[in-house]
């Protein structure tokens, strides 16, 4: 029987450690279950998996060792929960990793959600002291920032799977509201707009003041920037002067073509801006559009002085040369610079790098340069489709083919009053085909005249 196996007399310590381990998690590469297996005093394991393996108590199976459901089941029906110092010696070791959202894998995720779902509220207090509804808030949050801020690590689905392993075993109402709101906004990023919603309607419910920002970028998400900027706008002149929420508000402005509303936001919160990347950028594009070049030039000094924004900065400047002396080339050679800077340093793709550069080469006309960005920002960007859309109207006009730019421009959901400035390079490329009618090119002409009525304070690179 699976119990005589089992038993005491049939196994030594390390063998019973090595199962107790196995039974704490869902299954564990070598790599990791190195680190456990020295942390509760496994030094040499060899010979013990070799002899479980052989008992069928442990599979090793695509990299990964694991006990089976009845061996999992029989050896807590026998242990109870294991051997508590190697459930906490796991916490540990785990919690430590949780501290560096760059060492929160899909192994660790894996993990703390098994060790926190299968024990739940039930999990040993010890336990719990050491892996904490709070700490699993913490990693949420910070994994969700570099799923935000690291282009091609975008990993919001652990985000969603840590905050519902945090629900488990948190009972203080705030840090359960927090970890509602951080799973809703992974959902959101992920474009699961029903799961969001539902979890939004809960923290509504419970009246948290979680409630509105949440909502506000429900809407954002969801292209109703109007309800978005009123949200958000109510959540500021509550006193809340969260930088993220300053940034979404500008974007939903930014879109609504509300622009001085945008500018007088960038100065109401100055401190803000001054210290986050989001709201430079931001100050920045709204100084290049409005041509005070020698402001924006100082906003991008302050913006590399900031860690890990070399390149946000890179391309900043890359667009400042672009505007200010049409030097297509040397604009290129700057963002070329930045995205070999990027390659070199392995830190995968920089979308918004590569949407600058695919403008840049449609201004010098090399549609098929441009073309390759295009597609590689379909599949790396968060809203790749969205953007690909608007690069690919570009691509058209590159290629000289102002009437399919239109007729594309003219089926693109979603318009804002930014894409103005597109229409605009589309009915101005189109002034310049030969093959027009006087009747259509009095049209077109009389349609650019009013597209250059109110110009955005921001460029085409801002959509």
């Amino acid at each position: 029987m699976l119990s005589d196996f089992l038993s005491y007399e049939n196994l030594d310590k390390d063998e019973r450690d090595i199962l107790a381990i196995l039974s704490w998690v869902p299954h564990i590469q070598p790599r990791l279950f190195d680190e456990l297996c020295a942390s509760v005093g496994v030094k040499d394991y060899g010979e013990s998996i070799e002899n479980l393996v052989l008992a069928s108590l442990i599979e090793y199976q695509g990299g990964y060792y694991a006990i089976s459901g009845p061996v999992r089941l029989v050896f807590r029906q026998m242990y109870g929960d294991g051997d508590k110092d190697v459930g906490i010696k796991i916490a540990e070791t785990l919690a430590t990793k949780l501290q560096n959202p760059d060492l929160i894998t899909s192994e660790i995720v894996d993990t703390v959600s098994f060790l926190l779902l299968i024990g739940g509220r039930d999990l040993p207090d010890s336990i719990q002291r050491v892996i904490s509804p709070s700490s699993i808030l913490r990693a949420a949050r910070a994994l969700y920032q570099r799923s935000r801020d690291k282009p091609g690590q975008a990993e919001y689905s652990r985000v969603a799977e840590l905050a519902e392993a945090g629900l488990e075993i948190a009972r203080e109402r705030t840090v359960r509201l927090d970890l509602m709101a951080v799973r809703a906004r992974a959902f959101l990023r992920l474009r699961r707009w029903n799961d969001a919603d539902l979890i939004i309607r809960e923290i509504e419910a419970s009246g948290g003041r979680q409630a509105l920002p949440i909502r506000a970028q429900y809407y954002r998400f969801r292209a109703d920037y109007r309800k978005a900027a009123q949200m958000y706008s109510t959540v500021l002149q509550s006193g809340v002067t969260d930088d993220s929420i300053i940034h979404e508000y500008c974007i939903c402005l930014r879109k609504l073509g509300d622009y001085e509303e945008v500018r007088r936001t960038i100065d109401r919160f100055a401190n803000n801006v001054a210290r986050n990347p989001y709201l430079l950028g931001t100050k920045a594009s709204l100084e290049i559009g409005s041509g005070e070049f020698r402001r924006a030039e100082e906003t991008i000094r302050i913006l590399t002085t900031l860690p890990d924004r070399r390149e946000t900065a890179a391309e900043k400047s890359a667009i400042l040369v672009y505007k200010e002396t049409q030097n297509y080339q040397r604009a290129l050679t700057i963002i070329n610079e930045a995205i070999e800077r990027v390659q070199r340093a392995d830190k995968g793709i920089d979308p918004d790098l590569h949407i600058t550069r695919c403008l840049i080469y449609c201004k010098l006309g090399l549609a098929q340069e441009a073309s390759i960005d295009m597609n590689l920002v379909r599949s790396a960007h968060r809203d790749g489709d969205a953007v690909a859309e608007r690069l690919a109207i570009h691509v058209l006009l590159a290629e000289s083919r102002p009437r399919e730019a239109l007729a594309q421009f003219e089926r693109m959901p979603n318009k804002t009053r930014i894409d103005q400035l597109l229409k605009r390079d589309i009915l101005q490329s189109l002034l310049y085909d030969k093959s027009l009618s006087l009747a259509e090119r009095a049209e077109f002409e009389a349609r650019f005249n009013e597209s250059l009525a109110g110009r955005p304070l921001f460029t085409e690179f801002d959509f």
